[in-house]
């Protein structure tokens, strides 16, 4: 199970980001939840809704972006507002924040017609961004702890923008492959 996997990081402090005291670590593309966001019904429901019919169009779960496992439990935890970085091209590129728990006061916040919506992710939901379209934030933890999966569907033969590599990895240290092939599916 995802919450089973997660619970074996070491959370580190999140580097190089618009985020504030959050912590968090990447999942290895070798266990079991890479698996289930390759195939699984929230892969097929991006695809639905993107009106991907043929192969060559499909999205797919990144395999230049790491699933990050993201952890707001420090008072002050939280984000600025921003718009998530465009890394493929051709877009689109969507963005998943997967909530697994949430017992915080943190409350996720969009500009929607120039007003601002508010919104408290609830435990096994997910919220999905089109990149470089929305701009959000996280509001400052004051109390609680809310716990996220963020990911990255692109389409299938898109290929990494050069320079974007400054924009993942926030958790580790380890080189990041530069080259995007995605031919087909994901192998779990």
């Amino acid at each position: 199970s995802i919450k089973r996997e997660v619970e074996s990081l070491s959370l580190k402090p999140e580097l190089n980001s618009v985020a504030n005291h959050r912590l968090g670590a990447q999942l290895e593309p070798s266990g079991d939840t890479y698996s289930i966001l390759s195939h699984g019904s929230l892969y097929q429901w991006i695809n639905s809704i993107l009106k991907t019919e043929s192969d060559e169009k499909k999205m797919v779960l990144s395999d230049q972006v790491p699933v990050d496992l993201r952890v707001c439990e420090k008072k002050g935890a939280g984000m600025e507002w921003h718009v998530d970085d465009v890394l493929f091209e051709p877009e689109p590129q969507v963005e998943v924040i997967l909530t697994l728990d949430n017992d915080s006061d943190c409350k996720t916040c969009w500009i929607k017609n120039g007003r601002e919506e508010i919104l408290e992710t609830e435990p096994n939901s997910a919220l999905v961004l089109l990149a470089g379209q929305v701009r959000h934030k996280v509001a400052p933890l004051k109390h609680g702890r809310r716990r996220i999966l963020k990911f990255v569907y692109c389409r299938t033969g898109s290929h990494f923008i050069p320079g974007s590599e400054i924009h993942i990895g926030k958790f580790h240290n380890k080189p990041l492959r530069t080259k995007v092939k995605h031919k087909g599916k994901r192998k779990g």
